[in-house]
């Protein structure tokens, strides 16, 4: 939790306390009105965290289908020959790439981790005009356990640290809305780790 939320907590948590000691000493204001105020700033207070979670949680309402289009829907639709595999880890990227992230390409790596050797590799283009994707080594990718900044990339990595093949999403650094959606792409980088394992493995 960051330290202006407990700070906020505590704050309110004191102001709750203190209120009948404030209101009872304070002589030159009528009592019904320094409750009034101090129950004013409390609320106040109290609002925004409260906008911050009502808007938290329609944000993952609006995801919820999104993630369930991306799990056993997929599995159920596709064919588990060759094609069919790429292309169920393809619609995942594709979601990354264009839905989520909202740019031109994206690369989803599987890569053996003690060896450093890529195991699979899945590319998604938006347009048909090439773009230009910059040469990122497997090591730097194996490195990566947070939100990795590289050149003009981003890299958001399986949360499965104790994999011996993880799997790597990489998107341009004009990935407007990879903050926000870091948890979301985490998601989907996750499932696409099932999948491999699932039909790979």
């Amino acid at each position: 939790m960051p330290k202006l939320f407990k700070t906020i907590y505590v704050f309110l948590f004191v102001a709750l306390v203190v209120q009948p000691h404030v209101v009872d000493h304070v002589s030159f204001v009528p009592k019904a009105y320094v409750e009034s105020i101090v129950t004013l700033v409390i609320l106040g207070l109290s609002e925004q965290k409260l906008i911050d979670a009502f808007q938290y949680i329609g944000f993952i309402n609006r995801r919820l289908p999104l993630l369930k289009n991306l799990s056993s829907d997929l599995l159920s639709q596709g064919k588990f020959n060759s094609q069919g595999k790429r292309t169920i880890i393809h619609s995942l990227l594709g979601v990354a790439t264009s839905s989520i992230t909202k740019v031109e390409w994206g690369l989803l790596r599987f890569i053996d981790v003690a060896s450093q050797r890529t195991i699979k590799e899945f590319f998604y283009q938006a347009s048909l005009k090439g773009a230009f994707i910059p040469k990122i080594s497997n090591k730097s990718l194996v490195q990566m356990s947070t939100p990795g900044f590289q050149a003009t990339i981003h890299v958001v990595p399986t949360s499965d640290h104790q994999a011996e093949v993880r799997g790597f999403l990489v998107v341009p650094q004009s990935a407007a809305e990879i903050r926000s959606e870091y948890s979301v792409l985490q998601a989907i980088v996750d499932q696409a780790q099932l999948f491999y394992r699932y039909l790979y493995v």
